[in-house]
């Protein structure tokens, strides 16, 4: 299973999560973004937390740092059942069938 974050990195190729993954088929993420960082957690544990001024690419803070308006899956993710945004949060969940998820 792996991520991919736009403006944060030299490669622009996926990268597998620097942690190992809850075994649990059914995975719920959780994506929660301020102005300094993006953390991601699956089933409840942490397994991406991403401090944009640690980016080895310039312009990750000032991408990354902005409001959100909209976030997308990647057209090839067979693995997202659903998505919902928490009202009044910076809290987004997906809910993903099996670990083959590649987008984060």
């Amino acid at each position: 299973v792996s991520y991919l974050i736009g403006y944060c990195r030299r490669s622009s190729s996926y990268t597998p999560f620097p942690v190992t993954l809850p075994v649990e088929q059914d995975k719920v993420w959780t994506i929660t973004k301020t102005a300094t960082a993006l953390k991601i957690e699956c089933n409840g544990v942490e397994v991406l937390n991403l401090v944009f001024s640690e980016s080895t690419k310039d312009n990750c803070a000032t991408m990354w740092s902005q409001n959100v308006e909209q976030i997308k899956f990647s057209k090839y993710d067979t693995a997202t059942d659903a998505y919902r945004q928490q009202t009044g949060s910076n809290v987004s969940r997906s809910r993903a069938r099996n670990s083959n998820l590649s987008t984060c």
